[in-house]
């Protein structure tokens, strides 16, 4: 991502042979691509999920609050701070590409530009966090019981997207069809037949890119990378950083951006299907 947004949004004069091409949408697919994994870091790093290493002998009842409310885990600060500012240099990226390319329907009479972040990047994005809580179903289901459970990554598949724009919506649809096709019904077996229940192919063939005229007047905003990439699990960590991890000081805090904004946290914290 650093190398792209170097390449294309920073204008880095550097070697231009490994860059992407945007002539066809399998171009566009592979950008859309790498944003997906980076809206996902968290989700797919196995320290998400574990303690802070060193600290569970010394308040263990403490610590897993901090685990559940803060977002308290085993990724180091440093990094933290990386996985966020990576995530607001995709959306930088995105924002690049929306700007100097127009995606249009090729099924449409009318060759109308569309809205390729409602259009595509968001239900896509929604789509596989969907086949992620999917697949994470079924490997259950078939008896890979190993940590994480099914539900904690269901909650961070949710947490990576909800604070986004238009998000929640497209995950929250993709969810309804789902259950529309059956797929948490009796009837379906994932130990006969598991490749029927995830998919993580998404279909922009009915699409076509054209570059816009260029605009050598058009100068790269500055932006604050680390905040633009946050999710809400990582908005929950840099509060409770900023108070210590004291939640006796900041339960107030918690309860109203708990019920207001994420909506998430039932009994034992988590809201499962």
């Amino acid at each position: 991502m650093h190398y792209l947004h170097n390449a294309f949004v920073l204008r880095d004069p550097g070697d231009v042979d490994h860059l992407p091409s945007f002539s066809t949408m399998d171009g566009v697919q592979d950008l859309f691509s790498l944003f997906v994994i980076t809206i996902f870091l968290n989700v797919l790093d196995d320290r998400t999920y574990q303690f802070p290493p060193g600290m569970l002998e010394e308040n263990p009842q403490y610590l897993q609050r901090c685990h559940i409310i803060f977002d308290l885990n085993a990724i180091p600060l440093i990094e933290r701070h990386h996985l966020c500012y990576t995530r607001g240099l995709a959306f930088s990226l995105i924002r690049w590409f929306f700007d100097n390319y127009k995606i249009s329907r090729i099924d449409s009479d009318l060759e109308c530009e569309t809205n390729p972040y409602l259009a595509i990047l968001v239900p896509y994005t929604a789509h596989i966090g969907r086949q992620l809580v999917r697949y994470k179903r079924i490997s259950v289901e078939c008896g890979y019981t190993d940590t994480p459970t099914l539900e904690r990554v269901d909650l961070q598949v949710r947490y990576a997207l909800f604070g986004f724009d238009s998000m929640k919506d497209a995950y929250l649809d993709e969810k309804a069809k789902e259950e529309e096709m059956g797929y948490f019904s009796d009837d379906m077996d994932p130990i006969t037949n598991p490749d029927e229940l995830y998919d993580f192919n998404f279909d922009i063939t009915h699409y076509r890119v054209d570059a816009r005229e260029a605009d050598e007047e058009n100068v790269v905003q500055s932006s604050n990378y680390l905040d633009a990439g946050k999710t809400l699990t990582d908005r929950l960590f840099f509060h409770g950083l900023s108070c210590q991890f004291n939640l006796d000081k900041d339960g107030m805090f918690l309860f109203q951006y708990i019920s207001v904004s994420l909506k998430l946290l039932v009994t034992k914290f988590v809201l499962y299907n």
